[in-house]
């Protein structure tokens, strides 16, 4: 979920499927402007030297799909997975904003 504090909040889900064979994924040019296939760790690359451009939860989803080798195994830990929200909380520290996610070590909480 979006921070508590942001103007506009939103609640936004990550859904997981195989796709059929021999469909053809399309994007809207709006929201989606591009479609690739890319390995999580792969994106992160690409995202950490400027390639790609990924928001916050899209970064942290890639990076708990990064170890998972197999389509089952990536259902297997969304079935296993809380389904619980994820609130994190923005502190500016040094004059710069980050953003902890629950269970992050945080100097900022007790």
């Amino acid at each position: 979920m979006t921070p508590i504090f942001a103007p506009r909040r939103y609640d936004t889900r990550f859904f997981v499927a195989v796709m059929p064979e021999g469909q053809s994924p399309l994007h809207d040019d709006v929201e989606t402007t591009a479609s690739t296939w890319v390995r999580p760790a792969d994106a992160i690359a690409r995202g950490r030297s400027g390639e790609l451009v990924i928001i916050f939860p899209t970064r942290k989803t890639l990076e708990s799909l990064a170890g998972l080798e197999t389509t089952n195994a990536v259902f297997d830990a969304a079935a296993s997975r809380p389904k619980t929200p994820v609130l994190p909380r923005f502190v500016v520290e040094d004059g710069e904003g980050r953003v902890y996610l629950p269970g992050d070590p945080n100097p900022h909480e007790p």
